[in-house]
């Protein structure tokens, strides 16, 4: 696989991992975004590879395969030798994420305790605050890596572009369908696609994730997340959150 580049991905579940490596791979020419291959997407980051294939997937069992055929896996070990693996974080706005978090556990946010809410909000944050830390690491070392905002990847495609030096595979942005197949490295771009539907980028735009919330709830969020994590990560001080909540 001469000219392949690979991409590294870590992030919280519902963060858009998936979502991500599909608009990656649809887009530009030569890139491999690597899932669970090298450390599973929602463990621990690190610059050190894990080779054993087996501790790529903690939570599925004993009778998963190998992602990547020994082709493929000589293209990795070859990028990882020259150095030359680069990392992609996942984030999403933490008001949007906790909502998709708790509905793809099954339980509406307008269920959830305040107990349940700050437990969740501190899981987002120290993950944050890692990626932070992981992103200033590779800085140091030259290594390119960036923090990716889950729900609004479309407009940040052309800095994708230029972070990790791609060439665009078409002129036309490719959009996820919705929703994706929930898959691991077995399946690239296309095959992800479970059925076809449209990607309601106005969902984010329009903040309406927080219509969703009682106001107790928002104010529960709004004071368990550290505003300087917030800002730092890529996003705003939801201040004066009730206030856009309600209009």
């Amino acid at each position: 696989m001469i000219g392949m580049k690979y991409i590294k991905q870590w992030g919280l579940k519902r963060s858009g991992t998936n979502a991500a490596r599909f608009m990656v791979e649809s887009n530009f020419r030569e890139v491999r975004v690597l899932a669970d291959v090298l450390g599973w997407k929602h463990g621990s980051m690190s610059l050190e590879p894990e080779w054993d294939w087996r501790k790529w997937y903690p939570e599925r069992g004993s009778g998963t395969h190998h992602p990547l055929n020994e082709n493929e896996m000589d293209g990795v070990r070859a990028a990882s030798n020259r150095g030359a693996i680069m990392y992609m974080l996942m984030v999403k706005d933490p008001y949007a994420w906790l909502v998709s978090s708790l509905r793809w556990s099954g339980d509406p946010i307008k269920n959830a305790s305040r107990e349940l809410i700050k437990k969740r909000i501190a899981r987002w944050s120290s993950w944050s605050s890692e990626a932070l830390k992981f992103r200033a690491l590779c800085a140091e070392q030259r290594i390119p890596c960036e923090i990716w905002h889950g729900e609004s990847l479309a407009r940040e495609l052309p800095k994708v572009r230029h972070v990790y030096d791609l060439d665009w595979r078409t002129m036309n942005t490719v959009l996820p369908p919705r929703p994706l197949r929930p898959t691991g490295d077995l399946r690239q771009g296309a095959e992800m696609m479970h059925k076809r539907g449209r990607f309601d980028q106005s969902y984010y735009d329009e903040e309406r994730y927080l219509k969703e919330y009682r106001p107790e709830q928002l104010r529960t969020v709004t004071a368990a997340l550290d505003p300087e994590v917030v800002e730092r990560i890529g996003y705003i001080s939801y201040g004066n959150v009730e206030a856009g909540a309600a209009g």
